[in-house]
């Protein structure tokens, strides 16, 4: 079977600084939604220097405050441009042409996606938006919002999410491991 020429790849999850150059060797690989490390942000930029691609990535932050979980701690009103999120940031802008900041992205606690009422991960990665926005000077709505999975995704794109994970929904639940 071939896949069209046009089709756009989004890798969604954790990508090992190791296999980066292989990451952008793939055809078409349009977005990556697990940037959390200038480290991996450099080996990006390198990888696809000196071409005329542009990687669309969005910038994990941690919203939950789980040590479980990747990313980047999440802004407060004091934050400033040296606070590990908006210091990526500024790094990607400033330093990786070849990357585009296309938003930010989160995954929320379990406690979080399953209780009732608003989702505090959601209300964290949206206010984020607007503070790192504020920081970068441009309007909070160049930058998506990647949040919610199979579990609440129906709130997250309440909240203005413009991508969910819903695998779980659609490929049914993974084994338990053994």
């Amino acid at each position: 079977m071939q896949l069209p020429k046009d089709i756009c790849w989004h890798f969604i999850g954790s990508l090992q600084s190791n296999k980066s150059k292989l990451f952008t060797a793939i055809p078409n690989v349009y977005v990556l939604e697990t940037l959390s490390t200038t480290k991996l942000a450099d080996l990006l930029q390198r990888n696809l220097a000196g071409t005329d691609r542009v990687l669309r990535v969005y910038l994990q932050v941690n919203t939950s405050g789980e040590d479980s979980k990747s990313g980047v701690d999440p802004l407060t009103e004091t934050s400033d441009a040296s606070a590990p999120l908006a210091a990526l940031a500024l790094h990607v802008r400033d330093k990786c042409p070849n990357l585009k900041i296309a938003g930010l992205m989160t995954i929320g606690s379990w406690e979080a996606s399953h209780a009732p009422g608003e989702n505090p991960d959601f209300l964290s990665l949206k206010a984020n938006r607007v503070l790192l926005a504020k920081i970068l000077g441009i309007h909070p709505e160049e930058l998506e919002l990647s949040m919610g999975m199979s579990a609440d995704f129906v709130e997250a794109i309440k909240e203005g999410s413009s991508g969910v994970r819903v695998g779980t929904r659609i490929f049914g639940a993974r084994p338990k491991k053994q």
